[in-house]
């Protein structure tokens, strides 16, 4: 969360939204950790169904993987590793060619 909430404020001003979906069985759970980390961006839990499940429709194979996509709709980078030291990840170089950070 500190990671994305840091992209978020770097990019926000500038067109980025981030939508969460969270696979989470206890939504109470979900819901308190939302507010607890104070989440700015929109967070949907889609539960864990078999029948409508997102991860086998876009290949999920751990979390959190995150999906740059464009204004048209187009998936323009796949992200499932992030640093915990403060180096950069393939999704902040992609996000740099993207948009211009409002302040750095």
């Amino acid at each position: 969360i500190p990671y994305l909430k840091n992209i978020y404020q770097k990019y926000h001003l500038n067109g980025l939204e981030i939508i969460s979906i969270s696979v989470d069985r206890d939504i109470t759970s979900w819901k308190n950790a939302v507010k607890e980390d104070r989440v700015p961006w929109n967070n949907i839990i889609s539960g864990y169904n078999t029948l409508n499940n997102l991860d086998m429709k876009y290949n999920v194979l751990q979390y959190p993987t995150i999906f740059l996509i464009n204004k048209d709709g187009v998936i323009i980078g796949r992200f499932s590793k992030f640093p915990n030291d403060g180096s950069e990840s393939g999704l902040d170089a992609k996000l740099k060619e993207v948009f211009k950070p409002s302040s750095d």
